[in-house]
């Protein structure tokens, strides 16, 4: 005869087939998370970002970020006693770091993710032991500090990205080539159009040769002002933007969740237990 959990009256190896299953989504959510990161610390150009590139990138991260959210939720939510789902978000940390690349910064970073998880995972447990009635979207509700967390990993991602490929980054001739264009395009409205074309071609020759010392040093002084500040400027514009998507991104979470909680109830894999609790006062 098969054991069975006192309260539910299912067979042990039910509960812990649905708490591996439960790890499991959130391990490989977790791992989709940080190979998104990884793609973002790749995606780098000079002298102006990729934009084109980044919004090819924007869709399959969001997808990645909102299914760690809802596997968190579930895990934390669902799976008791509270060290199961600890250890489950530790394996979900060791997870995104070997997606995202190992090293020094990204393990820190990840180790910040991980006490958030934690907290988190306090925090809804003791949220849920108040209440009378579960609340499913509660879950989700508690998980600000989460996203803001995730949110902050992904600019981390493309600070340190941009920072590395910055720092080995010289002015290449194909840099200096560009100035060619800025060159030419003086010297058409500088030199009076009027001039006879020989003399007009010899005036902008003088001119492109006299120029070329600047434009390189040009050149050389927007390396170094990229080195300094485009990092930052695009980890602050992307953590902005990110901030606004996720405030909507929860709310939309709300609504998934609650319809998924129904779903997994109906498929009989999670219920509603009903119990009596003694409540002690005090009288006088």
């Amino acid at each position: 005869m098969a054991k069975t959990n006192k309260k539910t009256e299912q067979p042990v190896i039910y509960f812990w087939l649905k708490v591996v299953c439960f790890t499991l989504l959130l391990l490989a959510s977790a791992f989709y998370f940080g190979t998104s990161l990884q793609q973002l610390s790749q995606i780098h150009d000079f002298p102006l970002p990729p934009f084109k590139e980044y919004l090819s990138w924007f869709v399959p991260f969001l997808i990645s970020f909102s299914l760690l959210l809802l596997f968190s939720g579930l895990v934390a939510a669902l799976i008791r006693p509270i060290w199961l789902p600890m250890i489950a978000f530790a394996l979900a940390a060791l997870a995104l770091l070997l997606g995202w690349g190992i090293s020094e910064t990204a393990a820190m970073l990840v180790g910040s993710y991980l006490l958030i998880c934690l907290l988190y995972t306090y925090s809804l447990k003791k949220g849920i032991q108040i209440r009378i009635r579960f609340v499913p979207t509660l879950a989700i509700r508690k998980q600000k500090l989460l996203a803001l967390m995730l949110i902050l990993l992904t600019s981390s991602s493309l600070f340190l990205g941009y920072t590395d490929f910055l720092k080995t980054r010289e002015v290449t001739p194909a840099d200096l080539e560009q100035t060619r264009f800025i060159h030419e395009a003086a010297a058409e409205y500088i030199i009076p159009k009027d001039l006879p074309a020989k003399q007009k071609e010899q005036k902008k020759k003088d001119f492109i040769g006299g120029t070329k010392e600047i434009f390189d040093q040009g050149a050389n002084a927007t390396l170094v002002a990229a080195k300094t500040y485009l990092p930052i400027t695009l980890a602050t514009l992307l953590f902005s933007i990110l901030f606004l998507v996720a405030i909507v991104l929860i709310f939309l979470l709300y609504f998934v969740f609650f319809i998924l909680f129904k779903l997994l109830q109906l498929s009989k894999v999670l219920w509603i237990e009903y119990e009596q609790k003694e409540i002690e006062k005090v009288v006088i």
